[in-house]
Protein backbone atom coordinates (compact mmCIF):
# COMPACT_ATOMS: atom_id res chain seq x y z
CA UNK A 1 0.00 0.00 0.00
CA UNK A 2 2.98 2.31 0.37
CA UNK A 3 3.37 2.46 -3.40
CA UNK A 4 -0.22 3.63 -3.82
CA UNK A 5 0.32 6.31 -1.16
CA UNK A 6 3.41 7.55 -3.01
CA UNK A 7 1.47 7.66 -6.27
CA UNK A 8 -1.28 9.60 -4.52
CA UNK A 9 1.22 12.13 -3.13
CA UNK A 10 2.83 12.51 -6.56
CA UNK A 11 -0.55 12.99 -8.21
CA UNK A 12 -1.51 15.64 -5.64
CA UNK A 13 1.81 17.43 -6.22
CA UNK A 14 1.33 17.45 -10.00
CA UNK A 15 -2.21 18.76 -9.52
CA UNK A 16 -0.97 21.54 -7.26
CA UNK A 17 1.76 22.51 -9.74
CA UNK A 18 -0.79 22.66 -12.56
CA UNK A 19 -3.04 24.90 -10.47
CA UNK A 20 -0.12 27.24 -9.77
CA UNK A 21 0.79 27.34 -13.48
CA UNK A 22 -2.83 28.09 -14.35
CA UNK A 23 -2.97 30.90 -11.82
CA UNK A 24 0.24 32.39 -13.18
CA UNK A 25 -1.17 32.24 -16.71
CA UNK A 26 -4.43 33.92 -15.67
CA UNK A 27 -2.86 36.67 -13.57
CA UNK A 28 -0.02 37.62 -15.91
CA UNK A 29 -1.77 36.76 -19.22
CA UNK A 30 1.13 34.67 -20.51
CA UNK A 31 1.26 31.51 -22.59
CA UNK A 32 2.85 28.61 -20.70
CA UNK A 33 4.07 25.53 -22.61
CA UNK A 34 2.08 26.60 -25.67
CA UNK A 35 -1.32 26.40 -23.97
CA UNK A 36 -3.09 29.64 -24.71
CA UNK A 37 -6.14 29.37 -22.46
CA UNK A 38 -4.81 28.82 -18.93
CA UNK A 39 -8.04 27.03 -18.03
CA UNK A 40 -6.50 23.90 -19.60
CA UNK A 41 -4.24 23.68 -16.55
CA UNK A 42 -7.23 23.72 -14.22
CA UNK A 43 -8.97 20.99 -16.20
CA UNK A 44 -5.89 18.78 -16.07
CA UNK A 45 -5.27 19.43 -12.37
CA UNK A 46 -8.81 18.30 -11.61
CA UNK A 47 -8.01 14.81 -12.90
CA UNK A 48 -4.79 14.54 -10.90
CA UNK A 49 -6.43 15.72 -7.68
CA UNK A 50 -9.36 13.35 -8.17
CA UNK A 51 -6.92 10.46 -8.64
CA UNK A 52 -5.09 11.48 -5.47
CA UNK A 53 -8.28 11.61 -3.43
CA UNK A 54 -9.42 8.23 -4.72
CA UNK A 55 -6.07 6.63 -3.91
CA UNK A 56 -5.99 8.15 -0.43
CA UNK A 57 -9.48 6.84 0.27
CA UNK A 58 -8.62 3.40 -1.13
CA UNK A 59 -5.46 3.09 0.94
CA UNK A 60 -7.17 4.39 4.06
CA UNK A 61 -9.98 1.86 3.67
CA UNK A 62 -7.59 -1.00 2.98
CA UNK A 63 -5.25 -0.15 5.84
CA UNK A 64 -8.12 0.06 8.32
CA UNK A 65 -9.51 -3.33 7.31
CA UNK A 66 -6.04 -4.91 7.50
CA UNK A 67 -5.45 -3.51 11.00
CA UNK A 68 -8.84 -4.75 12.18
CA UNK A 69 -8.09 -8.25 10.87
CA UNK A 70 -4.72 -8.33 12.64
CA UNK A 71 -6.30 -7.22 15.94
CA UNK A 72 -9.01 -9.89 15.66
CA UNK A 73 -6.37 -12.58 15.06
CA UNK A 74 -4.39 -11.46 18.11
CA UNK A 75 -7.49 -11.52 20.34
CA UNK A 76 -8.79 -14.85 19.01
Amino acid sequence: MKVLRWIAYASAAVGAILIILGLIGVVFHIVIFGFHPPMNFFLASDSFLLLAVALFIATKHCCCSCCENKEEKKEG
